[in-house]
Order: structure tokens, then C-alpha cells, then sequence
């Protein structure tokens, strides 16, 4: 006879008494909504870094198991990573920093990208845990942000972080075919009859969207466009309320002799405003049409007469105004130094000797050829890495990798490479994102190979001619000819 079980009632009335366990959905709930009126971008803030640091802990480093293979992976997936964002930062950024923080980092440029969609991820992966743990400090943080937010804003910081440039949001080829077709155009058509209507989306566009009291979208577009920090004081001051401010920038915008319609295009995109480009499409495709412009017209399309601005707004332009603390030691250096060009070695720790004798040979040219490695560069480097190297990436005449058995066997299998600290070469920690940059460069140039130029050790020319290279890396001379190397490179002075 099966033993019946009895309870004890005086256990059941005590049991009863006690509070059950919290409900963890309604609690997400109440930060749910504080979270869609705050940017994600305030966890790369100085008040949000320890919440950031223990969301990449939880996320990456929770026991997975055989059917959870990467729980890093799924969160990129939910919050919209593309499948070669995260093979970029599988293997492109293996070493550097957390997964979880580049997945993070590359969310964020997103104009939407609101704390609550970071929530509703990790609700979809069933991930509780990691959302219990977080709580307290998820709810803390949000709570001290929402104290000057009205019921109606929305919160974003005034700067979002620099994504590296490999994990830029993937620009659609239609936008790509408007950018080529509107460089044709002048703005000043905007002002014209026909071109009011597309004006007023433009200026409805940045001035609808979601932003706060702390962003304001006219200003960022203002700095791409060339208007000093004076210019944008006396719109927001002097000019208030008589017009849309997106209006006055683009007026001013309008006075310079090459303002065309693609350099607003290429201000969203720097924005990372892919949002307002899309709404713009269809209009703007029409506004074209309208003008007869096609692929094949040559020169740019202007109207009779531009509308002048107020003369306290002449000034269209000011270099320093606009680059105001940014770091560009090679333009400086160069100018500096007065170097005919300025390459970057990129190279493995076998390669280091050859990279010394080619820096060597190279500065002592007439003219001299300025040479960037990370490693001599190394406190900027520390400083923000990846950052840098875009920099140094985009400003650099060329990009010379040396190719060594070292450096095919590093970016054929990346996967099994892991930095010892005391190789002490930064040029070889970050090998494979400049190799990456080299890669996202090239399909951005239709595949044109416009920089890179490879070097190779005479002794290394038979692995080098059996290995599957890149089609950017089979452009390659031996170290042989290095002085008739140095001298073609150098009839091309950018």
C-alpha cells in the first residue's frame, strides 16, 4: 500500500503567511518603460560603466552547454547585428575586449537603440538570470537617468562612442546609387520651387526625431556640414523660433560652390542616421528625376541664382573649429616633418627586423617617407585602440603589410591565435583588425585595390606564391627592389 503523505497544518498556515517570490516579469515591466526614453549609449558613460561591465561578465562568461554554443551571439542576433558583424567580432577582435562590449558598442550607433530593447533581448534568449542579476543595479542606474527626463523626451548623450570602422552599419547599395547621383546635384535646388517639398522633409526629418533636451540633431548635422561652433550659437540664440534650425544650416550650407546633395547623404551616414536616409529615398529619387539628372551627366547641376544668407553667417567654414580636439598626428606630422607620403607597416613578430630596415630605408628617402607602427605609437595606441587605427587607417597614403609565413599563418586561421603579452607588439596584437580594414575597404571601392602594396622578404617569396591570398594582399614586391619600391609610391602624393 502506497504511504500517503501528510502535511503539517501549522507548517501550511506559516507557509501561507510568507511572501511568495518576486515576479520578475512585473518588475521588468516598470524599468521596461523608463528604459525606451533612455539611449543605450549612457552605458558607455562614466555612470553606466559598471553596469556595462557586469552585463559583458554575465553575458559572455554564463555556462552555456552543448545547445547554447555562444550566449553573446544570440544577444548581437536579437538586438539586429548583422551575421558579418559578429564574425568581425569573433575573430577580428579576438584578445581585445569583451564580445558582449563590441556587440554593445555597435548597437548603440543605432538612433533607437533604448535600454529596453537590450531587456527585450535577453527576454527573448530566457536568459532570467542574467536579468535577476542585473536588476538592482539595471533599475538603479535608469532611475538616476530618468530624473530629468519629462514624461514625453527621450535621453541620448551628447557623444556616442566611435564603433570601429569594420562594425559601421552596412550602407544598402540604393542609398550607395542616390549618393552617386546626388553629388551632381547643388543644394541650393532645395530652395528653389521644386525643391521645397524635399527641404521640408529633410528639416521634418532631424527635427521629428526622437532626441530630449540632451541631443539635438540640427547642431551634429551642422559640424558635418562645415558651420563653426559660432554659426550654430547664433542659430540656436539669435535665429529662435523664426525657422526650423535644420533650415538655417542648410542655407548656410548652400553658400559654398561645392555644396552638393550627397555630402548631406554622407553627414546622415556619419550621424549614423540610416533612419532619416531612408525616409529621404523615395523623395529624393523623385526630386532627381524632376532635374534630369543621370548617371552619365558629368559637372555639377546649379541653379541661376543662390539665395543668399544673412551676412553674419558668410563664414561657411572653419577647419579648426570643426576638429577641435580631435587626435590627427599624422596630418600634423606630416606638415611637421614635411613627408613626401605616410605609410602604415603592418606586420607579425617575424617580420618586426624587416619592418626596422624598411622604416630605416624609407626616412631616409628625398623626400622622406613617413612610417606609422603601432608600436611606436604605443600611448595613443593604450589610449583607445581601434579608434586610432581608423584614424591612422584613413590618413595614411598607404598601407604596406609585410608577408611573412607568420603573417599568412595568422590571417588564414585567426581563430587559433592568442596574444602573448610578452611578444610586446601591438603591431601584432592588432594585425587582424587592420587586416580587417584593408578587407572592408576594398568591397567599399567596388574591389579596387587603391592602397595596399605588400612587401616580401626575399626568403619568404615561395610561401607567399603558394598561399590563397586576399586579393588585396597579391599586389606585392620583393624586399629586393625596396629603393624602386619607395620611389613609384612616392610619385603618388596625395
Amino acid at each position: 500500500m502506497a504511504y500517503k503523505k501528510t502535511n503539517d497544518p501549522d507548517m501550511e498556515i506559516l507557509r501561507q503567511e510568507l511572501p511568495g517570490p518576486p515576479s520578475l516579469e512585473l518588475s521588468v515591466v516598470e524599468i521596461e518603460k523608463s528604459g525606451g526614453k533612455i539611449h543605450a549609449a549612457y552605458l558607455f558613460e562614466e555612470e553606466g560603466i559598471p553596469v556595462l561591465q557586469k552585463m559583458c561578465l554575465l553575458i559572455s562568461s554564463t555556462p552555456t552547454g552543448k545547445t547554447y554554443s555562444a550566449t553573446w551571439q544570440h544577444f548581437g542576433a536579437h538586438l539586429g547585428l548583422s551575421r558579418e558583424q559578429m564574425q568581425c567580432i569573433e575573430y577580428d577582435f579576438k584578445g581585445l575586449q569583451d564580445p558582449t562590449y563590441y556587440v554593445l558598442l555597435t548597437f548603440v550607433q543605432s538612433v533607437d537603440a533604448t535600454m529596453d530593447k537590450i531587456l527585450e533581448a535577453l527576454m527573448k534568449m530566457e536568459r532570467w538570470d542574467i536579468i535577476h542579476r542585473l536588476f538592482e543595479c539595471l533599475k538603479l542606474f535608469m532611475n538616476n537617468l530618468c530624473r530629468n527626463i519629462q514624461d514625453d523626451d527621450f535621453s541620448r548623450p551628447e557623444c556616442i562612442p566611435k564603433v570601429p570602422l569594420v562594425l559601421s552599419p552596412t550602407i544598402p547599395l540604393s542609398i550607395l546609387n542616390i549618393n552617386r547621383l546626388s553629388s551632381k546635384i547643388h543644394t541650393a535646388y532645395l530652395f528653389g520651387s521644386s525643391g521645397i517639398p524635399m527641404l521640408q522633409k529633410i528639416c521634418r526629418s532631424v527635427g521629428y526625431t526622437p532626441a530630449g533636451k540632451t541631443y539635438n540633431g540640427w547642431q551634429e548635422l551642422g559640424l558635418h556640414l562645415g558651420l563653426t561652433k559660432a554659426q550654430l550659437h547664433y542659430i540656436k540664440n539669435d535665429l529662435k523660433g523664426l525657422q526650423d534650425p535644420a533650415y538655417y544650416v542648410l542655407w548656410i550650407f548652400v553658400q559654398s560652390t561645392d555644396a552638393t546633395m550627397d555630402k548631406i547623404l554622407n553627414a546622415f551616414i556619419k550621424m549614423n542616421r540610416l533612419d532619416i536616409i531612408d525616409r529621404l529615398c523615395e523623395p529624393l529619387m523623385l526630386f532627381i528625376k524632376q532635374l534630369n539628372i543621370n548617371s552619365q551627366s558629368t559637372g555639377i547641376l546649379r541653379p541661376k541664382f543662390v539665395l543668399d544668407v544673412p551676412s553674419v553667417l558668410t563664414s561657411i567654414s572653419n577647419s579648426t573649429d570643426m576638429n577641435s580636439g580631435r587626435i590627427n598626428p599624422i596630418a600634423d606630422e606630416g606638415k611637421i616633418n614635411n613627408y613626401g607620403i605616410i605609410v602604415m607597416l603592418t606586420f607579425t613578430a617575424d617580420g618586426q627586423e624587416d619592418a626596422q630596415n624598411i622604416s630605416r630605408k624609407f626616412r631616409e628617402k628625398k623626400p622622406r617617407i613617413g612610417v606609422v607602427t603601432l608600436q611606436e605609437q604605443a600611448k595613443l595606441v593604450y589610449c583607445k585602440a581601434e579608434e586610432f587605427i581608423d584614424d591612422c587607417f584613413k590618413q595614411v597614403n598607404y598601407v604596406i603589410p609585410i608577408l611573412t609565413k607568420g603573417y599568412v599563418q595568422r590571417i588564414i586561421d585567426a581563430n587559433s591565435f592568442c596574444y602573448r603579452s610578452e611578444e610586446n607588439s601591438l603591431d601584432s596584437k592588432y594585425l587582424n583588425y587592420v587586416y580587417s580594414l584593408l578587407r572592408f575597404e576594398y568591397v567599399q571601392n567596388n574591389c579596387y585595390n587603391y592602397r595596399v602594396r605588400c612587401l616580401v622578404p626575399d626568403v619568404q617569396v615561395p610561401t607567399v606564391i603558394k598561399s590563397d591570398l586576399h586579393p588585396t594582399l597579391q599586389a606585392w614586391f620583393r624586399m629586393s627592389d625596396i629603393n624602386d619600391f619607395a620611389d613609384n609610391i612616392l610619385l603618388k602624393n596625395i
